[in-house]
C-alpha cells in the first residue's frame, strides 16, 4: 500500500473518532432517569387470560401439562415462547404450523 493511501486511511480514522466523540458529548439519550417510568404513566398490574387463550397456549401438549408449564404461560405480558408458534415443520413439535387435513370422503362412499 502506498504512502498516500496510508495517510488517507489515517485521516479517515481520525475523522471518525473526532465526529463520534462530538456526538457522544451532546446527545440526548433518555432523560436523567432512563430506568424509571414518568410519573402518571399507566402501569399494568395484572394480566388475565381466558380459558380459551390458555387452551390455545397449551395446544400440542397432550395430557396434563408437565411441571410448571401452566404457570409459565400465564406470566402476564412478558414474552413467553410457549405462547407463539415456533419452528416450522419438521421441527414443529406442537403442530402449530400444521394445516388441517382436507375433508375426504369415506372409503365406503359411492362417489
Amino acid at each position: 500500500m502506498g504512502v498516500v493511501a496510508q495517510v488517507l486511511k489515517g485521516a479517515g480514522l481520525a475523522t471518525v473518532f473526532w465526529v463520534s466523540s462530538g456526538w457522544a458529548q451532546t446527545g440526548f439519550v433518555a432523560g436523567l432517569q432512563p430506568d424509571r417510568r414518568p410519573p402518571g404513566a399507566p402501569v399494568k398490574t395484572e394480566a388475565a387470560f381466558t380459558q380459551e387463550q390458555i387452551a390455545q397456549f397449551l395446544r400440542g401438549i397432550e395430557g396434563p401439562p408437565p411441571g410448571n408449564v401452566t404457570a409459565i404461560i400465564a406470566t402476564g405480558q412478558w414474552f413467553v415462547p410457549m405462547r407463539h408458534p415456533g419452528a416450522t415443520p419438521p421441527y414443529d413439535l406442537r403442530g402449530w404450523h400444521a394445516t388441517p387435513a382436507p375433508a375426504t370422503p369415506a372409503a365406503s362412499s359411492t362417489r
